[in-house]
């Protein structure tokens, strides 16, 4: 009877007296533009009711009891506050990812490129060369070279607006390796002036220009460098939802437009990405006059994935780039309307990354590329006056000591590379086989206050030409087989916690490209008669460094002095000599002794708390130690300084770029008159319906002057870009 009377009241006053409804919210706290986990977030609930923080993997859940709507104010250290108002309307649980914005912080950075170092030398690289975030943003331009030519010792080697690649301290060509996620970039832009290079630069989520022993785990050359792009298209982490970002890209000078999207998305073990990027621009305007035949039309895109156990990955992409280009014409041995150049890239690329349970490394790393690139260059709209393909095929094993996702402490790899190069049309050069394998081996250690880095690598390439027409001569067609080890060394030593010293010492060595043993003849699309050498030996240097990197409470500043002593040298020089059937000047590769030196200087000072000074020095100096001239294409002395003002989260800098003239000169070549141009450029982050947007304007070349680079093969005719008005804009969702 009591029981019955208990329930009876129970049933009849939960009738009349419900329960409340329990409203409650998961979420995310995130990086609005990186969509990087940001944990430890201070949340404030309804203005002052309560207070939590996200755990350290960004997750927070909130219980809002029976209130139907919720404030939030969420704060942490590098990002702007954010707030939002949810309501719960038909359901009674709510999630959420928080988009927060990154500030345009005026202190100055430890480590730039954003990676995890444990090492002062890794600071020291990082400070003098990487560019991401913001100020990848700020310098983004029409091609890779265009992007990072404000980098200290970085010029731009170019015959036209679009082929233009990347010089380092004076070294062009193969020297400087371009590689995509640690992928080696294979085109043709490391051997002639009107080849671009296969790869857009709006894409890209970081840039890194490696030097020291490093490089060796990808190159021989160690007196180069190695630029590497980043954009994660083999994913290393799974993301936790599917994130968007899309942008667009305008630059008045050559009316060129561009539109981007990629994407990411978890599914259960799997993450996948892609990205579709179209580019378009017309003839270059300068101070001079609009040049003909200077547009471009780019589209590529992307797609992969990675496949995640429970330590290891296997991932693989497709990615394909189109290009079309105009190389302007007007002087002697040019066609009158210039050269148009079609290309294109498709590369697959699979990396499996798995532990390994040993004392000396905890995994290993296995990649496998397959690349197919063909070049067509037309002297009018149906006829190709040359063409080349390049089927090529690589293969890299690794054990790494180190986080998967970082650059490994040490490597031990061995890598294997086959290309097939065949040429078509009125090309002189020979259609090669070669095959090459690499043996190397990289360590980074600390010893109190010293640390050390330190790789060597051992290379054997073959080359196997065979005969590319009839007129050539028998003695260009000779099989060549290369060996060669190159080291390098390094040490910095911190003297206190504001300053370091150290030193690098390379001995190291690069074998003469296809191009440069068995070319004879005219190259129509460089206006050049071209004759090469198959008897060409190694070219071998020793190379010295002194680096310096102070870094107090309101600067930052790394200098470095260098000298490569080589042997070999091997560069085309002009002979002086005109091939009259062609009207083409004569180009003959040449191997001699020759010395490079000089200095990077970079200095950044806070001079208030919202105004800063960057300044970048760049000298390259070189000569033939037989004849004394000097050595040719050698960028001259050059300047760049930025005054960056921070408001909240606004950005606003006065640039001024300028470089000496350059009258240290090979036997022919052309002196090039100093310039100084300013610029000025605005940047803001700011939100719509919680997801982060970014817009950078950019006004170059203010007072629309004439000027010319030195490194141009048409600065004859050819000056540098006009007035130039450039809109970047980016939407992350």
């Amino acid at each position: 009877m009591r029981v019955s009377v208990i329930l009876t009241f129970l049933l009849i006053t939960g009738i009349i007296f419900p329960q409340e409804e329990s409203f409650t919210l998961t979420g995310l706290t995130i990086d609005g533009i990186t969509h990087e986990i940001v944990g430890n977030v201070m949340i404030i609930i309804n203005g002052d009711t309560d207070t939590l923080f996200s755990g350290s993997d960004g997750e927070f859940f909130i219980d809002n009891g029976h209130r139907r709507t919720i404030r939030l104010s969420f704060f942490s250290e590098g990002f702007y506050p954010y707030e939002e108002t949810i309501r719960f309307e038909r359901v009674k649980s709510e999630q959420r990812i928080i988009h927060l914005s990154p500030r345009f912080l005026q202190t100055l950075p430890v480590i730039i490129s954003g990676r995890p170092t444990g090492s002062a030398l890794n600071d020291y690289y990082n400070l003098s060369a990487s560019l991401s975030g913001k100020e990848l943003n700020k310098e983004i331009g029409l091609t890779l070279a265009a992007t990072i030519k404000n980098e200290a010792g970085v010029a731009i080697r170019s015959m036209g607006p679009a082929p233009a690649r990347p010089v380092i301290r004076g070294l062009g060509g193969d020297r400087v390796l371009l590689s995509q996620d640690g992928f080696k970039t294979v085109d043709l832009s490391s051997t002639s002036a009107d080849h671009a290079v296969t790869l857009e630069p709006f894409t890209i989520e970081k840039v890194e220009i490696l030097r020291g022993p490093r490089v060796l785990t990808k190159s021989l050359t160690a007196f180069g460098g190695l630029i590497n792009t980043i954009r994660n298209d083999i994913p290393v982490k799974k993301p936790k939802h599917i994130f968007i970002s899309s942008g667009m890209y305008y630059e008045s000078a050559n009316n060129g437009f561009l539109g981007s999207v990629n994407i990411k998305a978890p599914f259960h073990s799997f993450a996948a990405v892609g990205d579709f990027t179209g580019r378009l621009a017309r003839d270059l305007r300068t101070p001079v006059g609009i040049i003909n035949n200077t547009n471009l039309d780019n589209h590529s895109f992307s797609l992969g994935g990675s496949y995640f156990f429970d330590k290891a990955y296997i991932g693989g992409n497709i990615r394909e780039y189109n290009s079309g280009y105009g190389v302007p014409g007007g002087f002697i041995g040019a066609h009158p309307n210039g050269i148009d150049i079609s290309l294109f890239r498709r590369e697959n690329n699979l990396r499996l990354m798995t532990p390994l349970n040993f004392s000396f490394f905890n995994h290993l790393s296995l990649s496998l590329s397959r690349n197919y690139f063909r070049q067509a260059e037309f002297e009018t709209e149906s006829i190709i006056g040359s063409e080349f393909s390049i089927h090529n095929l690589a293969f890299g094993l690794e054990a790494v000591s180190g986080e998967a996702e970082v650059e490994g402490k040490r490597i031990l790899g061995v890598s294997a590379e086959r290309s097939d190069f065949k040429i078509g049309g009125y090309v002189f050069t020979a259609p090669t086989i070669s095959n090459e394998f690499a043996l190397y081996y990289f360590d980074q250690t600390n010893v109190d206050e010293f640390n050390f880095e330190y790789a060597v690598r051992y290379t054997h390439k073959n080359y196997n030409p065979s005969r590319a027409n009839i007129s050539s001569r028998e003695e260009f067609i000779k099989r060549r087989i290369f060996n060669s080890v190159s080291w390098s060394f390094t040490t910095l030593y911190s003297l206190s916690q504001e300053f370091a010293i150290g030193v690098n010492f390379s001995q190291s060595a690069r074998i003469p490209s296809v191009e440069e043993l068995y070319t004879e003849g005219p190259h129509l699309a460089a206006y050049s008669y071209e004759i090469g050498n198959p008897d060409l030996t190694l070219e071998k240097s020793f190379g010295k460094e002194i680096m310096l990197m102070h870094r107090g409470e309101s600067n930052i500043l790394t200098l470095t002095l260098y000298h490569n002593q080589f042997q070999q040298f091997i560069t085309p020089r002009n002979t002086g000599r005109i091939n009259y059937a062609k009207l083409l000047p004569i180009y003959q590769v040449t191997g001699n002794d020759a010395v490079l030196y000089g200095f990077e200087f970079e200095n950044t000072f806070q001079i208030f708390q919202a105004y800063s000074l960057s300044t970048t020095i760049s000298y390259t100096e070189g000569y033939f130690n037989h004849s004394g001239y000097p050595v040719p294409a050698i960028p001259p002395f050059t300047l760049n300084t930025n005054l960056q003002y921070n408001y909240l989260n606004h950005m606003i800098g006065i640039r001024l770029e300028g470089a000496m003239k350059q009258t240290r000169i090979d036997e022919f070549e052309i002196p090039t008159p100093g310039y100084i141009i300013a610029g000025i450029n605005y940047q803001t982050n700011f939100q719509i319906y919680g997801y982060v947007n970014v817009l950078v304007l950019n006004l170059e070349n203010i007072l629309d002057q004439e000027y010319r680079n030195h490194l141009s093969r048409l600065r004859v005719i050819l000056p540098e870009a006009g007035r130039n008005f450039k809109v970047v804009y980016k939407i992350y969702i």
